[in-house]
């Protein structure tokens, strides 16, 4: 294989990772455990064996493990009695309140629920002022209205986060947690 040779001859190193290849089923089914992302495996490749990488023609697939777990309401797009998507958070080891996902656009019902909930938050609100990207590799900020951080949304997220504990990917809005508080909410490791 060229590029294992590529990995003992010492050209690729550093954030490059060798991974395996099967075409056993179960086998790449335990690939997709969520405690393999910590690890740096975010999902496997499907593709058929003689298939080779042609950019924008398809015919590979990457399936992502995926879990469910909880973020605060910290801010909303759109308007804030029909918001989205919505941007969450936690609050770190020393009590800030970070961004770690933004979901991907709601379905109408969730939105007017949702904003019926919602209240603006004063300029007290650590995300006042602050901008955010809608998306990686893009700099144009994201128009945002920070909230009051009382209410806690549960998502499906790929396992896909980055050093500071954020997301890389949009996340799926599943529900509102109503049976737990902002505190409940594990904090930023």
């Amino acid at each position: 294989m060229r590029v294992e040779a590529l990995f003992t001859g010492g050209v690729l190193g550093g954030r490059w990772a060798l991974v395996g290849s099967t075409t056993e089923r179960a086998r790449a089914l335990a690939w997709m455990d969520p405690d393999w992302a910590r690890a740096g495996v975010e999902g496997v490749v499907v593709k058929p064996a003689g298939g080779r990488y042609r950019p924008g023609r398809g015919g590979w697939w990457k399936v992502r493990s995926r879990e469910s777990t909880e973020g605060v309401v910290g801010a909303v797009t759109g308007p804030l009695s029909a918001p989205d998507p919505l941007l969450l958070g936690r609050w770190d080891a020393e009590a800030r309140f970070r961004m770690t996902a933004r979901t991907t656009p709601l379905p109408a019902t969730a939105r007017r629920e949702i904003g019926a909930r919602l209240t603006a938050a004063g300029d007290d609100h650590p995300w006042h002022g602050v901008t955010f990207s809608p998306g990686w590799g893009t700099r144009t900020p994201l128009p945002h209205v920070p909230v009051e951080p009382a209410l806690v949304a549960e998502v499906t997220a790929d396992t896909s986060v980055d050093d500071a504990g954020r997301y890389r990917h949009p996340v799926k809005f599943l529900r509102l947690r109503d049976d737990i508080g902002p505190d409940s909410v594990p904090p930023l490791p």
